[in-house]
């Protein structure tokens, strides 16, 4: 079995524990996809994405404690400001427009629309997936330079669902392979918000799910 899709343990009473058990069950959301790449690539991109896991977390899909190496001095160890703050200093309000006017037109989803890592994924994809349940609570209350990661998903969804409530599909929005990552990604922080009892982002991501 794939260490990514490993059973989660039995017993899940702590906080923390149904975090990870809740990270588990969605992080193999694409083997329910119906297009899968040839065995060979698959196998390829699952080796890299294992040296990068190795290199940056040693347990990337597990627990998702950081190595000693992720720990900076401002306290940031899941490489959150690297990773998202300054992409989303360039390019959130370009996205959060795009998706305001109907229709994404440049590239920017595997920042906006953070997901768990999947077999197969493109190093660029990898690098900003969420890979544990500690890491998604960390994205949700990180802020620096301004820049609020909780705020600008909820103003990006709050845009999504509006689109969608105005009756454009979810795939004319962002288009088809996009598309997925939205779902991943309002399916996973739906279950954490829940968990955390976040029920402002709650609610916010029921409104795109009830809608796409």
């Amino acid at each position: 079995m794939a260490p990514f899709c490993r059973p989660a343990p039995p017993l899940a009473r702590s906080g923390a524990q149904r975090l990870r058990v809740l990270f588990v069950a969605v992080r193999c959301w694409p083997l329910l996809l119906t297009v899968r790449k040839a065995s060979g690539a698959a196998s390829a991109a699952a080796r890299g994405a294992s040296d990068v896991c190795t290199s940056a977390t040693k347990s990337c899909y597990g627990t998702g404690t950081p190595s000693p190496a992720m720990k900076d001095a401002n306290g940031d160890p899941f490489d959150l400001h690297r990773r998202f703050v300054e992409p989303h200093k360039r390019d959130f309000e370009k996205a959060l427009n795009e998706i305001r006017t109907g229709k994404k037109v440049s590239h920017w989803a595997w920042y906006i629309f953070p997901t768990p890592p999947y077999p197969g994924a493109s190093a660029s994809n990898f690098y900003y997936s969420i890979k544990s349940a500690e890491e998604a609570h960390a994205f949700l209350k990180f802020e620096a330079e301004g820049i609020n990661l909780r705020k600008n998903y909820m103003s990006i969804m709050d845009a999504v669902a509006e689109q969608l409530e105005r009756g454009k599909s979810l795939e004319e929005l962002v288009g088809v392979g996009d598309a997925r990552k939205v779902e991943s990604s309002v399916s996973y922080f739906n279950d954490v918000a829940n968990i955390i009892g976040d029920v402002e982002l709650q609610h916010l991501l029921v409104r795109v799910q009830n809608e796409s």
